[in-house]
């Protein structure tokens, strides 16, 4: 799965400058995912998510659009679970 999260974002390729790309994968519940973010810093040091790609593989899927559902906000809980200032 990260490997698939990687290629689609494009990672290796050259990117603008204040850019990056991350990756981050986790295995749970019996099912893979992948994330791999774009991400751009400001001048006054604010960070813009540019483009994020998942990647899933957890098995037999009955409901596609519930594990669609289950990835967005799962990625959207991955920006919020950081710890207080």
């Amino acid at each position: 799965m990260l490997r698939r999260a990687a290629q689609e974002i494009g990672y290796g390729r050259k990117v603008p400058p204040g850019h990056g790309i991350g990756l981050a994968s986790h295995f749970t519940h019996g099912g893979y995912a992948a994330h791999a973010f774009e991400v751009a810093v400001s001048q006054a040091g604010e960070l813009e998510v540019v483009r994020c790609v998942c990647a899933a593989d957890v098995g037999e899927i009955v409901n596609p659009l519930g594990v669609e559902a289950q990835m967005m906000g799962a990625t959207i809980d991955g920006f919020l679970d950081r710890p207080e200032s």
